[in-house]
């Protein structure tokens, strides 16, 4: 009778403890990882692949933070065409799309919303007639909030990306004076000769200032956005360049874990990599280099409103920009969208040896999420989520880690319970 006594104190000592835990786990920072097409199983393969000089995983710090420390969701989808902007768009607000495209025309006044185009919006800004990227526009205008406005300016940082708020104009100038004062006139000439790589040096320069506000406890939100892989993919099929670039943005983690780990806030940081879709990305598979754009919106193809991956930049007309920058925006129902058969891709600008997306799909909308967070944040450790999830679970599963007040109405999507104490305050039902 007394084992059994003893027995039953225990467990009830071991239960109070657990919930004593969950009551007190606190998320005070989130830091995101944005990472632009990596699909879920390349990443799990180069994760699987041993390196034959360290005998670790060809992604150490992945395997390490997440793997090993954090929790990977196993199948985390994009719900949408699996196209930047729409798919960041969820990843965003964590609202239905409002984005269907890359690029969407209004057939009234023939205006382009182009939302991955930089050139229009930095020379917007300098004119003093624009100040966010246009699919944020478009966003404010609808009501919409950014995850990242939950927060207060002063506690926030955001990267350069597509869903962006006006422009880092220091971290512009910070990282062409680096560029040029850091290397000797010999390796600028060579570098001019072979081409001077500026966009990295705005990456270096993000990633720097990152890492400082790290060190403030006032900031609670930040990310940091790398097209690298996506580009890289783009371009080719071969496995070990993509290999490569998934190696640039495992240095990337550890840097940034490391500066975490440093930071005063250690201890109740949460960090997220998430990527908002897959690619096709085998070898062999090839784009279909014809431009059936023109030849659907010709009369001999019936004139028809197409949506792809983007439009043509022939298209695009930066007087409109101003001329209808004050008229509401009237989109056109596109009556027909266009999907490459199996074995083929689709690109309008021509033929194209790398990967693509834009198809359903799985290694299309097959995205990446995974989560690590310190010793006070209940993140769980060597976890892997099997339950399906979508770009709809991401911002009430942050804003619910973060403690945030149910929202009126609720966020469509469902939290991420296997993450969370408790379900139901920030979304939808789980």
């Amino acid at each position: 009778m007394r084992r059994v006594l003893a027995a039953r104190l225990i467990f009830f000592w071991f239960f109070a403890v657990w919930l004593d835990a969950g009551a007190h786990a606190e998320v005070k920072r989130i830091v995101v990882i944005k990472v632009d097409g990596v699909p879920q199983e390349v990443l799990d393969r180069e994760l699987r692949r041993t390196d034959p000089g360290t005998h670790k995983s060809a992604l150490p710090w992945m395997d390490r933070v997440f793997r090993q420390e954090g929790t990977r969701l196993a199948n985390f989808y994009v719900r949408a065409i699996s196209l930047s902007a729409p798919s960041w768009s969820l990843l965003d607000t964590g609202q239905h799309l409002q984005i269907h495209g890359n690029a969407e025309f209004d057939r009234y006044t023939y205006h382009i919303y182009d939302y991955l185009n930089f050139f229009p919006f930095y020379l917007g800004y300098a004119l003093s007639y624009r100040v966010d990227m246009p699919g944020v526009e478009v966003l404010d205008d609808l009501g919409i909030p950014l995850l990242i406005d939950r927060f207060p300016y002063q506690a926030s940082y955001q990267s350069f990306q597509l869903y962006q708020r006006g422009v880092r104009w220091k971290t512009l100038r910070h990282s062409f004076q680096r560029r040029f004062t850091s290397r000797s006139a010999r390796d600028l000439l060579d570098e001019w000769t072979m081409g001077l790589e500026l966009g990295s040096s705005v990456e270096d320069q993000t990633e720097r200032e990152l890492i400082e506000k790290l060190a403030d406890p006032q900031i609670r939100y930040l990310d940091y956005f790398t097209g690298d892989y996506d580009h890289v993919a783009h371009s080719t099929p071969d496995p070990a360049a993509q290999r490569q670039a998934l190696q640039r943005i495992d240095a990337l983690v550890g840097r940034i874990w490391t500066a975490i780990e440093a930071s005063p806030e250690a201890t109740q940081t949460v960090l997220a990599i998430v990527s908002d879709h897959g690619m096709n990305t085998q070898p062999g598979v090839y784009s279909q280099g014809y431009d059936l754009v023109q030849f659907f919106n010709s009369r001999e193809g019936g004139a028809h409103h197409v949506v792809t991956n983007r439009h043509p930049l022939t298209e695009f007309k930066l007087y409109l920009v101003r001329r209808f920058q004050a008229r509401r925006r009237r989109l056109a129902e596109p009556d027909l969208l266009l999907f490459a058969n199996n074995h083929w891709n689709f690109n309008v600008r021509g033929f194209n040896p790398g990967g693509n997306h834009g198809s359903l799909l799985r290694i299309s909308t097959h995205s990446v999420l995974m989560l690590a967070g310190g010793s006070e944040s209940g993140t769980p450790r060597g976890m892997v989520i099997e339950e399906p999830y979508d770009s709809l679970s991401f911002v009430p599963t942050i804003l619910e880690l973060m403690g945030f007040p149910r929202e009126t109405p609720p966020l469509p999507g469902r939290p991420i319970r296997e993450l969370l104490p408790t379900t139901g305050t920030a979304g939808g039902p789980p």
